[in-house]
């Protein structure tokens, strides 16, 4: 696995507290599913698609990605 520089292990940890925050028990790695939205989409479907019976995916992804920013706006 690639080492993260210190912008993208910042960003990973924000993205953790934001899942947390949610109350999401989600574990993504960015190197193991790839960045941003594409990335949260394939760990989505991969290791949560129960989620997906209750829960649109855009409505997923666009809660977390909002919290995230209002996270990174905080720090």
């Amino acid at each position: 696995m690639p080492e993260l520089n210190q912008s993208s292990l910042r960003k990973t940890q924000i993205y953790s507290a934001a899942f947390e925050e949610l109350g999401l028990s989600w574990d993504w790695d960015p190197a193991v599913y790839g960045p941003g939205g594409d990335g949260l989409r394939a760990y989505l479907e991969k290791e949560h698609p129960h989620l997906l019976r209750v829960y649109d995916a855009n409505f997923l992804l666009q809660a977390v990605e909002a919290t995230r920013a209002r996270l990174e706006r905080a720090r």
